[in-house]
């Protein structure tokens, strides 16, 4: 429509030069790039780097779309170089990226760039506004800033003084005219596996080069929020039909969410709600990627491994093990792997075995006799996934019961790296997720953990640690660099599970948008007695009460 108005203006002879030089403008700019936007006769380009689709650049990416910011995205799929940046100094390969992506840029002055780092930011703005508090600034170049001198401390007096705000330059977002950021990044040499903060914090650091390229820093979060040292600063901001995420301190609302250093599981919290993730009216992302199977054929349903895991006594195996029969899911599609570590239940997992085995594509099954323990026997079910090339692994534990028939079928439907159905303990906050992780690495109770629970609050949320009870999308048990590992130091098989998928940048989500089933209690079970789960009427009475007494149990009472 724009377009097709000015053509009618440059119909009328006043117009004749001013259309003519407006289409020469037009042709140059769009011919630089496709992804270039017109924002109110400003140009706005976004850059990127990232090598790997992982879930966090997943997630930038539509961030960026919700608010219809095109992104290039440079680097991908070609081989990392710039060192372990979580961990240690590096990350000059985005700079020789950005540099040479700005070649074609580096005469437009009034062309702005937007960098930002992908695998741990979101996006909460368009592009009106971070243009709008960009020029704000009255700068050539904004970079975000921190509370840290990273990564050369001993440079921290060398910074100009600071009345208000963080005073040191974070190198994971910053805006600018191109024509200056193509004279930084071109302004001295860098090597892959040098530090791009450092790189630029030297550059900002000298009078002379601050002056001449127009350098400020974000010091109050209007653009960029670095998380480090920051996150109590933070508080989500609910509205009715959105949700940001606000600075207390500077009263600001940033439009770059960065969770730089270790705040990347706060960043996974907070972009459960905002970038039009969730309100109170309903879970957006719940929808996100989402297919159904309704459409499939029985002899089209994917495969599925099952991994059924009785490491301890267990009060209601027999119970267990028929709700997994009783999932609503074509049989022939699942292989069965049963670990069972009790004697005490081999003649469940014989009888279940001996009438069901041959309803199941296979079934294979790790007895007490052998002495596996968990953590190989948990490796060992991965590795029947990978051998057959399934395209879903979904583990079990016995303490859990699958009251919902659907669970299965709706965890796939979901399309989720890795997800697990809410279930709980009868009665309690007790849960097979945690919201939060404290610094001791155990658990910690998020803000929104009673409301998940309690169901007052419905979504499917990214968390830091899931357990008993999961499925593991086929396509990362393909790879070793995306395979989870149970072997991790000396932790707990669940604890060394999550922090391998952690450390891998894998999201852990946990879905309460259907009741799944429940939790049993196994710290009070003893098999010394003649009925052991008949004892379990005070500790696991929801369950026991939906289960017939045990022949001979009234007259051996």
């Amino acid at each position: 429509r724009q377009i097709h108005n000015l053509a009618k203006m440059a119909a009328r002879p006043e117009w004749a030069v001013f259309s003519a030089l407006l289409c020469v403008t037009f042709v140059v700019f769009c011919g630089v790039s496709a992804i270039d936007v017109k924002q109110e006769g400003t140009q706005f380009v976004t850059f990127t780097v990232a090598t790997d689709e992982t879930d966090g650049f997943k997630r930038f990416m539509k961030s960026a779309d919700k608010y219809h910011i095109p992104v290039k995205v440079l680097g991908m799929h070609q081989e990392w170089l710039g060192g372990d940046v979580q961990f240690d100094i590096g990350g000059g390969q985005k700079v020789l990226l950005l540099k040479e992506a700005l070649e074609n840029y580096k005469d437009a002055e009034d062309l702005i760039i937007m960098f930002s780092d992908s695998y741990d930011v979101i996006i909460t703005a368009d592009k009106e506004e971070i243009i709008r508090k960009f020029k704000d600034f009255n700068a050539r170049v904004v970079f975000g800033a921190e509370g840290f001198c990273w990564p050369d401390r001993t440079l921290a007096d060398l910074y100009p003084e600071v009345r208000l705000g963080k005073p040191y330059l974070n190198s994971g977002g910053f805006i600018g005219y191109a024509s200056e950021l193509y004279q930084i990044v071109t302004h001295t040499t860098i090597q892959n596996q040098h530090d791009d903060q450092l790189y630029y914090t030297r550059i900002f650091l000298n009078p002379e080069l601050r002056e001449k390229f127009g350098m400020k820093l974000d010091h109050t979060s209007e653009i960029f929020q670095n998380m480090n040292g920051a996150v109590a600063d933070l508080a989500l901001k609910f509205d009715d039909d959105k949700t940001r995420l606000r600075n207390r301190v500077y009263n600001t609302e940033p439009c770059i969410i960065h969770g730089n250093g270790p705040q990347k599981m706060v960043l996974n919290s907070i972009g459960n709600y905002v970038a039009d993730s969730w309100s109170f009216d309903e879970c957006h992302s719940c929808k996100e990627d989402t297919f159904s199977l309704k459409t499939y054929k029985k002899d089209d349903y994917p495969v599925v491994v099952i991994g059924l895991f009785i490491e301890q006594p267990t009060p209601f195996v027999p119970e267990f093990l028929n709700k997994i029969y009783s999932l609503d899911y074509p049989k022939k599609k699942i292989v069965l792997f049963i670990h069972n570590h009790e004697e005490h239940h081999a003649g469940h997992v014989e009888d279940f075995v001996k009438q069901y085995d041959r309803n199941y594509k296979a079934v294979r099954e790790v007895s007490p006799d052998m002495n596996m323990n968990q953590w190989y026997a948990r490796k060992q079910g991965l590795s029947e996934c990978i051998g057959i090339k399934c395209d879903y692994y979904f583990s079990v534990d016995a303490d859990v019961q699958l009251t919902n028939p659907n669970t299965l079928q709706l965890l796939i439907e979901q399309n989720r790296s890795v997800i697990t159905p809410m279930a709980t303990k009868h009665g309690k906050l007790w849960s097979n997720f945690w919201g939060a992780i404290g610094d001791d690495g155990f658990y910690a109770r998020s803000d929104d953990y009673i409301d998940v629970v309690q169901g007052t609050r419905k979504g499917v949320w990214n968390v830091p640690y899931i357990n008993n009870v999961y499925l593991i999308h086929g396509s990362l048990l393909q790879q070793p660099k995306t395979t989870p590992s149970f072997i991790v130091g000396q932790l707990d098989a669940d604890m060394a599970f999550c922090a391998s998928l952690r450390e891998k940048g894998i999201f852990m989500y946990v879905t309460n948008m259907d009741t799944f089933g429940r939790l049993t209690t196994t710290t009070t079970y003893s098999t010394d007695h003649l009925h052991p789960d008949m004892w379990q009427i005070y500790d696991n009475y929801h369950n026991l009460q939906h289960r017939p007494p045990a022949p001979g149990y009234v007259a051996d009472i």
